[in-house]
């Protein structure tokens, strides 16, 4: 017997959705991917009318389940669909919070709360701001890395003064997060679905690279860390209503940092790395909302 209608909404479909589509029709589903910056919201006579592919889509919408991928390129559209899922209590992963704040770290990240793991002392800058007034406690050499960045891309090590006035005088509309740099001894992924971990992996940046990310050539090793560690990363989703994430850490002798939480990231090589079917554990949960 048929469940129900599951969207995946997204701005692109990879091998991530691919995966959580065959997952979800062996699961009993009729599943299809919305491709969000091809949606979108117009005022009927009784309210909101979602139209994809010149075609109303409301009902549909209305009576289905929703995963909520990647905004990046779709934001409005993404958020739009999430506030009416919310409105029209569609059961859906994240919601318009959560999907604002991963791509704001500007205004979101400072509002983690953190017992176990600790911040890295971070300042956020515009260009031409003075550093100087916000990070006089800093010492070179520092991490440089944009609020809204994806797969390490804009992160670099400034080392001299120099280089911070130049970094900071250029043409930038962005704005950065400066941090003093860390001695890391290791790098973890935690992968988070719903309000449970499905364990850590090991991140080991290429030869040469700083940047500890898969699509910069990083290899992935299943890990284990500790209990308290992991319990504080599934708050920390929690904290930001995020149902599907991957939450970086860096460890630096017995202290653990956070780096970042990416909200529905890609998780081809933790599945690999973690011996999970990540693809399944996000149809289970949705599947029991």
């Amino acid at each position: 017997m048929l469940k129900g209608t599951l969207f995946i909404a997204g701005s692109e479909k990879k091998w991530e959705e691919e995966e959580i589509i065959k997952e979800a029709v062996s699961s009993g589903f009729h599943a299809e991917m919305i491709l969000a910056g091809g949606v979108s919201v117009c005022l009927g006579p009784k309210g909101a009318d979602l139209i994809y592919g010149g075609e109303s889509i409301t009902d549909a919408f209305k009576n289905s389940r929703i995963v909520f991928r990647r905004a990046r390129g779709a934001y409005d559209s993404m958020v739009s669909m999430a506030i009416l899922a919310q409105h029209w209590r569609v059961p859906a992963t994240d919601c318009a919070l959560s999907i604002a704040s991963n791509l704001d770290k500007f205004h979101f990240m400072p509002s983690f709360t953190l017992k176990s793991i600790e911040n890295i002392p971070t300042v956020f800058i515009r260009a031409g701001e003075l550093f100087a007034k916000k990070g006089k406690n800093f010492e070179f050499p520092l991490v440089v890395k944009p609020s809204c960045g994806r797969h390490g891309e804009g992160v670099g090590i400034l080392k001299t003064k120099d280089e911070l006035n130049k970094f900071i005088s250029s043409e930038r509309k962005e704005t950065f997060m400066v941090q003093p740099f860390l001695e890391i001894d290791e790098e973890y992924r935690v992968f988070v679905v719903g309000e449970k971990s499905l364990g850590a992996i090991r991140k080991t940046p290429k030869k040469g690279s700083v940047i500890a990310n898969y699509a910069a050539g990083a290899k992935f090793h299943a890990a284990n860390i500790p209990k308290k560690i992991e319990d504080e990363v599934v708050s920390l989703c929690k904290q930001q209503r995020i149902d599907i994430a991957g939450v970086d850490l860096a460890r630096v002798g017995e202290r653990f940092y956070l780096l970042e939480v990416n909200r529905c990231p890609e998780f081809k090589a933790f599945s690999k790395a973690a011996g999970v079917n990540v693809a399944r554990e996000i149809v289970r949960f949705i599947s029991g909302k």
